[in-house]
């Protein structure tokens, strides 16, 4: 490959923000429904969870000392945190892969189920990335921020690209690589645009003082992101520029 020569111009965010609204309008019974999952799932365990706390605080102080069992509660709660980690991955890669198969239309459970093989890469890959980014927080701050932009395609390459181990990594920052700052544009905008609809719906739910707006909104709004991010992994794929292939060297003529 030419050094020389440098990559097409990825797409501007009007662009993408028309395409994420057109995908987003195609696929919004799907795409809710996906969301909805870990919601329908981590509440009635969070319900069971606190009616059984309290159940047994009460047993304990009426009856006899549970004091023995207490020392469960903090295995209980890293399990709590480990389900609700998983069921959120899941749920995550669902989201993509549905936008990414959207020409296929599959649905929810369909959507679930493809990417339940592809859920401990997943974990592998959140683990991996988040040490990784945070050592870059705490130094400086910076490489922090220019880790979160080289891996955030990490899923979208496992899901698109079936790839596995750390390959998604390495995948996700060798199409980042060079376009850093375009990419980061782009992904801070979205950022900012989130932040602002999130900050005046906060506000009207305080001045109409209807507290559960703002968890409304972020429901509705939480494939938009994801297909926002799915399009420039696209768009970093198809402007890629792959290096020239050495052709072969001919075979000399029997002498």
């Amino acid at each position: 490959m030419d050094k020389n020569q440098k990559s097409p111009p990825l797409s501007d965010v009007n662009t993408l923000l028309g395409q994420t609204w057109k995908i987003y309008n195609a696929r919004l019974g799907t795409l809710l429904g996906i969301a909805a999952i870990p919601m329908l799932v981590l509440l009635p365990l969070l319900i069971i969870g606190l009616a059984a706390g309290f159940l047994s605080f009460l047993v304990s102080s009426i009856l006899f000392d549970l004091g023995a069992l207490k020392g469960l509660i903090p295995l209980l709660v890293v399990l709590g945190l480990i389900v609700v980690g998983v069921i959120t991955i899941w749920s995550h890669l669902a989201l993509i892969y549905a936008v990414v198969k959207r020409k296929e239309n599959p649905g929810i459970m369909e959507s679930y189920g493809k990417v339940r093989n592809r859920i401990m890469s997943a974990v592998w890959i959140s683990m991996l990335t988040g040490l990784i980014v945070s050592a870059g927080y705490l130094f400086f701050f910076v490489p922090g921020i220019i880790f979160t932009v080289w891996f955030c395609f990490s899923f979208y390459v496992l899901i698109a690209e079936e790839s596995r181990g750390t390959t998604p990594i390495s995948r996700s920052k060798k199409l980042v690589s060079g376009r850093w700052w375009d990419v980061f544009a782009r992904l801070a905008f979205m950022l900012l645009v989130l932040s602002v609809v999130i900050y005046l719906t906060g506000a009207v739910s305080g001045a109409v003082r209807v507290p559960f707006i703002g968890s409304l909104l972020g429901f509705i709004v939480t494939p938009f992101p994801v297909i926002y991010s799915l399009l420039i992994y696209e768009d970093l794929k198809k402007t890629e520029i792959l290096p020239e292939k050495t052709p072969a060297p001919s075979e000399k003529p029997a002498s």
